[in-house]
């Protein structure tokens, strides 16, 4: 669950990126999206999508154990849209079969189908696939048309009837006008909250935690479960 947390909170970033390249209606910052594609494809590494990949960190030691490669990620500065396609692209591999174990990766992916959803980290697995020996800027240009379709989808399914008009009403700060972009207001780029207390309570009653002096330790139970060292 934490893991896929970083992949929502790079979406999140990305998309509050964008919406705040966009200018308001009665302004002369609107885009279109070709704009939009050519404003995060403009900050892509001049490199193919293997060998970004390639020069990831490694995701696991020789032991086997995970590394904390997105917080490593996350040192380079947040604010730049590429460190979250980076952060995206490591959920993406994380994904794959063998590199998390079967109960954690059922989590990671939040479902049990075999399928990807859109946006989620088995999405982003299969453009980089499509992508691989294409350069970055090709596959930060489709991000964009991904997250514009998507915030599409979700205004549709939000849509609703106004009573005080009787016209519809469209729940969305991004709106398109004769091919061209405006927007409302801007988009949030914080972190959806993990509830960590919330989390520790529920494994401590598990039995993964036990507390002591109000601090949480892992608990014998707690280390076999979730595979750590004594």
């Amino acid at each position: 669950m934490l893991l896929r947390h970083y992949s929502v909170g790079a979406w999140r970033r990305l998309w509050a990126a964008l919406v705040a390249d966009v200018g308001y209606k009665d302004g002369e910052a609107d885009r279109t999206a070709e704009e939009l594609r050519d404003w995060l494809a403009q900050q892509a590494p001049d490199a193919n999508v293997r060998r970004v990949l390639d020069d990831l960190p490694p995701l696991k030691n020789a032991a086997g154990q995970l590394l904390p490669v997105e917080r490593q990620l996350l040192t380079q500065g947040a604010d730049a849209p590429m460190t979250n396609v980076l952060l995206l692209m490591v959920g993406a591999l994380r994904s794959r079969e063998g590199h998390l174990p079967g109960d954690v990766r059922a989590v990671f992916l939040g479902r049990q189908r075999r399928w990807a959803e859109f946006l989620d980290p088995t999405w982003v697995d299969g453009l980089i696939d499509d992508y691989a020996d294409r350069p970055v800027r090709d596959l930060a240009a489709r991000l964009v048309d991904d997250m514009l379709a998507q915030s599409r989808r979700v205004a549709l399914a939000k849509l609703r009837t106004d009573p005080a008009t009787g016209g519809l009403k469209i729940f969305s700060r991004l709106h398109l006008r004769n091919e061209r972009y405006f927007k409302t207001g801007d988009e949030g780029d914080s972190d959806i909250g993990t509830r960590i207390p919330q989390l520790g309570s529920l494994a401590a009653q598990l039995g993964l935690f036990a507390v002591r002096d109000n601090c949480h330790t892992v608990t014998a139970e707690g280390r076999r479960i979730l595979e750590t060292n004594p």
